[in-house]
């Protein structure tokens, strides 16, 4: 049975909408449910605080509610599950209803249904991160968050809360400061936000990690190989010399013209003698060893694939203690902070012109790369553009 004009004027007049009796523009909420009515008199305050929040033409919005609210049916229960979904999203998450109305979006009933056991500030951050969402994206996006593997919707939200909260305090009023923040990268997230709090300080990497090469010790070898060595796994790669001359210093890497000799045994073009006659007039340190200024010079001029027992004795003597060095020094960085591009996220720092990297692997935070970036500035810039948070 439809509604009478008295029960709409009613209706409308309880969400503080003086309307005249038989209002046209309200004829069609004469077929709303009775269920609606019933809800909308029952839960007049919750309504009315969730229009005064909503603003905007009062007569409008209201209506727009209502159709809403109508739209689940003719089941009490659902209509009162839809207004307790609206107060959430309106009140509690400070968003509109547009989030509700948008196509595919999902109910916010979970979010809503672990909302209480957040903290003020927790769920200050949340509300914060969902503002800067689309409308048509937000629920789906919480949605997706609360439901990350590895432990419950209330802790992924509690989690969501501490890591936006952290966000906002290390990049305040940046546009993307939540960029990094998804459900790709919240596992990630979480299990750093537990192990290196914000400004919690950083001890340093306790291991190599498998980075871009599967497993650790070739990823130790292949960065070996290119920073120290200027030998590039992928084509294209263009190898820093000057940077392999301040490794060459840092690691104190020796080679004599002497061992050079023993190393070199062939050569594509011309004979070995004439070859090393070329080279000689670099190796002029006492003892016929080459100086840190001319390594630059000679990886230049020397491919080191060309001669493996040279490499071979660089990668015997040295390798390891390239690995050591990026361990203990970044027990000393000067910056460290937690950043994520929404995909893959790590831990960043450096000390002097040093940029050390690194990620989770199996729950295990280790090395990704070490090198000296001699554009330091310009590489932390780039890098604190997906910071999430500072650790020192």
């Amino acid at each position: 049975m439809p509604l009478s004009d008295a029960q709409v004027q009613a209706m409308m007049a309880g969400l503080g909408v003086a309307v005249p009796l038989a209002h046209p523009p309200l004829n069609p909420m004469k077929n709303y449910h009775a269920e609606t009515e019933t809800q909308a008199t029952a839960q007049q305050a919750t309504l009315n605080a969730i229009l005064t929040q909503m603003g905007g033409i009062r007569q409008t919005q209201a209506k727009a509610v209502l159709d809403w609210i109508n739209a689940a049916g003719p089941v009490g229960m659902n209509i009162s599950n839809r207004i307790a979904d609206l107060n959430f999203v309106v009140i509690s998450l400070r968003l509109g209803l547009g989030v509700l109305t948008a196509l595919n979006a999902p109910s916010p009933a979970p979010i809503r249904g672990v909302w209480a056991g957040l903290t003020v500030a927790q769920q200050a951050a949340i509300v914060d991160f969902a503002s800067t969402k689309t409308a048509n994206r937000v629920l789906r996006t919480l949605v997706d968050l609360i439901n990350v593997a590895g432990t419950t919707p209330q802790l992924n939200l509690i989690a969501l809360g501490n890591i936006a909260g952290a966000a906002n305090v290390a990049r305040p009023a940046q546009a993307q400061r939540y960029s990094g923040i998804t459900p790709q990268s919240l596992a990630d997230l979480r299990t750093l936000y537990g192990l290196h709090p914000p400004m919690a300080g950083f001890a340093g990497f306790a291991a190599w990690g498998v980075g871009n090469h599967g497993e650790v010790e070739k990823n130790i070898t292949w960065h070996f190989l290119k920073h120290v060595c200027g030998i590039c796994l992928e084509d294209g790669e263009d190898p820093d010399a000057n940077e392999h001359a301040e490794w060459w210093q840092a690691l104190n890497i020796h080679l004599d013209f002497n061992q050079l000799q023993g190393f070199v045994q062939k050569v594509t073009h011309g004979t070995v003698e004439a070859y090393l006659e070329n080279l000689r007039p670099m190796f002029y340190l006492p003892g016929g060893r080459l100086p840190f200024s001319y390594v630059a010079h000679f990886l230049q001029t020397v491919n080191l694939s060309d001669f493996p027992a040279l490499l071979g004795y660089l990668m015997t003597t040295y390798r390891t203690a390239y690995r050591d060095y990026a361990l203990n020094q970044s027990t000393h960085l000067e910056e460290a902070f937690v950043q994520s591009n929404g995909i893959d996220t790590y831990v960043t720092g450096c000390v002097g012109e040093l940029f050390i990297i690194g990620r989770l692997a199996a729950g295990i935070l280790g090395i990704s790369s070490c090198y000296f970036g001699h554009d330091i500035v310009k590489k932390m810039q780039g890098a604190r553009s997906n910071k999430v948070w500072d650790l020192i």
